[in-house]
């Protein structure tokens, strides 16, 4: 993550000449590199020709303030294609005409298309990159929501705009190959894909009149309160507020995306999933979205649900019993770990123990009855009647699950870096990350909520 250099052109240069092939993305000055070579000419396309000449040298100032691209993305295509999104997610329009958001809306996409780099970029993450894209959109739109719920100031809520809409845009500087990669990474492929945060503060700090909480807040959107995200591993009381919402508008798009049946998403159908997320995020960023998503009349817009909801009942009760089990054996390392609060990897691992013990226990998703519910559904065969509440559970057990696998990368990562660990720590603890599901401490899972 240290290792990036904006005067040394990387991806972002080939991502550039691929759009010149659709958009002409033209030099607007003589290009120089570290020792005074002109290497480009100014009104010079960069096609791959000049991106592998350019790739071979450190250039005076980074590449895309020397650039341009034709046609790009400015503030009325993005609230157009904010609106083309509504499409996907039922529920969204209604919110935004409830909240009344048009107005202030048109607004801060005129704000944004002032910004130049940030208008490349996006543009640039609109061709190369376009499931980030679309993802960029959904953040921008509901970060702005939430900004607004919370009543936060006019810069603020810009900024979250901003940083939902940038958030990913780091990513076009890292190897597409990791970017794209469905499987498992390695640890350095992990820190590669961690550095999209760096890299995104980084280039918006060439954004001079951009507000400082803006880069910030890109900086941090993979903060979490519990200190157990990154960068830096922050707790609550050092995060910024805007980074925190474009923290929880992320989480929500994923959890939409596993809710997705057919191109359409209904967002109210998300809600009981934030029993897990909800001590995650600060309160009152958790408490702004519920506001925000209490906006949609669900039974106006409830969807069929189709798919095989009996082999989703009967794997439900494997995975129930599979979690409980895995609960159970993980709530046993507190003890372990209480004895060395005192080291922040272990602290930030108990806080996360005991939060997700509250929420089990507090929500009742593994409880007895809610098993033999289960049970009796599936005997008697009455699963489509309480279609809904299978999915919900559904939904619920993915991200309990999820919750636990980081809780197991929290310990790998302890044990990547800690040196003087006694052996039988190293087995308990090796021990708890197969529990997880982690996987061999050879590779790093991909985290699904990073895309």
């Amino acid at each position: 993550m240290n290792q990036y250099d904006p005067t040394t052109p990387d991806h972002y240069t080939n991502h550039l000449a691929e759009v010149n092939e659709t958009n002409a993305v033209i030099a607007t000055e003589d290009i120089y590199n570290k020792d005074g070579m002109l290497l480009v000419k100014k009104g010079l396309a960069i096609k791959p020709e000049v991106a592998r000449r350019l790739l071979n040298h450190k250039l005076v100032k980074p590449l895309e303030v020397s650039v341009n691209v034709d046609d790009a993305l400015y503030g009325q295509e993005i609230h157009r294609d904010i609106h083309q999104m509504f499409d996907r997610f039922e529920g969204l329009l209604e919110i935004h005409s409830s909240m009344r958001l048009e107005a202030s809306l048109i607004e801060v996409c005129e704000k944004y298309g002032g910004y130049d780099l940030l208008v490349q970029k996006v543009t640039v993450l609109c061709k190369r990159l376009p499931k980030e894209y679309q993802k960029g959109l959904f953040c921008a739109w509901l970060s702005f929501a939430m900004a607004t719920r919370l009543n936060l100031s006019n810069e603020e809520r810009e900024a979250a705009f901003m940083a939902g809409l940038a958030h990913d845009a780091g990513m076009l500087h890292i190897d597409p190959q990791i970017v794209a990669k469905t499987g498992e990474y390695t640890p350095e492929e992990w820190r590669a894909m961690q550095s999209h945060t760096l890299i995104g503060e980084l280039f918006l700090s060439y954004i001079k009149e951009i507000p400082d909480v803006t880069r910030r807040a890109v900086k941090e959107h993979h903060e979490r309160a519990d200190g157990s995200g990154y960068p830096a591993g922050l707790f609550e009381d050092s995060l910024c507020i805007v980074g925190q919402v474009v923290a929880m508008a992320d989480a929500t798009y994923a959890i939409c995306e596993k809710r997705r049946f057919n191109d359409k998403i209904h967002l109210g159908e998300v809600m009981p999933v934030f029993q897990i997320d909800s001590s995650f995020f600060p309160n009152q960023v958790h408490m702004a979205l519920m506001s925000v998503l209490r906006q949609v009349n669900h039974a106006a817009t409830q969807q069929e649900i189709s798919g095989d909801l009996s082999g989703m009942s009967a794997q439900l009760m494997e995975k129930r019993q599979m979690l409980e089990g895995v609960v159970e054996s993980i709530y046993a390392l507190r003890e372990t770990l209480a004895e060395r609060e005192h080291i922040k990897r272990m602290r930030v691992a108990k806080v996360k123990i005991d939060r997700l013990w509250t929420l089990v226990t507090r929500s009742g998703m593994l409880s007895a009855p809610l098993g033999r519910w289960l049970q009796h559904v599936i005997e008697n065969q009455i699963i489509q009647t309480v279609s809904r509440e299978i999915v919900e559970m559904d939904l619920m057990y993915q991200e309990l699950q999820w919750q636990l696998k980081q809780l197991g990368r929290v310990l790998y990562l302890y044990l990547e870096e800690e040196k003087k660990v006694t052996p039988e720590l190293r087995k308990a603890l090796t021990n708890s990350i197969k529990v997880l599901d982690m996987g061999a401490p050879k590779s790093m899972e991909k985290e699904e909520k990073v895309a």
